[in-house]
């Protein structure tokens, strides 16, 4: 079966890395938009099951392409899916082990630092290239263009990255 993520692909994945992006497809996260839109009661549930989680595996399926050392900086609208994510801690550290081979940081930090804040808005800049370069159809809606210096649309102010 050719799942969302290996159909959108324009460049070759080795085949360990396809497997992966297979079974991140069928991974349930249903639990993880439920929890999301109890803690955010703005969210909408039903956007969240219907599309938020695939942005929430676009975003690991980058993370799996692109192994470690490379930032992968999350759109504010798919940023509520990965904290929650990281509060299953024993399911977390699972999928990590699982997807990644190894425990996937999540470091928050402080919005009011403009120079952090700008190190994360060049890398949310990098995640979209690199985005486009890899996948056919980045959806707008969930993973905008940086307006400027204008950071409202990256996340909430955490890096996250493989150490």
């Amino acid at each position: 079966m050719i799942t969302k993520h290996i159909s959108a692909l324009k460049v070759d994945v080795d085949p360990t890395k396809k497997e992966l992006l297979k079974e991140l497809d069928q991974y349930n996260f249903e639990h993880v938009a439920i929890k999301a839109s109890q803690e955010w009661p703005e969210l909408d549930l039903e956007e969240l099951k219907n599309e938020g989680l695939d942005q929430l595996r676009r975003y690991y399926a980058m993370r799996i392409i692109y192994g470690k050392g490379k930032m992968v900086a999350l759109p504010l609208k798919v940023d509520p899916l990965a904290h929650v994510h990281v509060l299953y801690t024993k399911e977390y550290r699972d999928f990590c082990d699982h997807f990644f081979g190894e425990f996937f940081d999540h470091w928050p930090c402080d919005r009011n630092d403009k120079e952090h804040m700008e190190w994360i808005g060049e890398g949310y800049k990098d995640t979209l290239i690199r985005m486009d370069e890899i996948f056919s159809d980045r959806d707008q809606k969930w993973w905008p263009e940086l307006k400027g210096s204008n950071f409202d649309e990256v996340c909430c102010g955490c890096q996250c990255r493989g150490i």
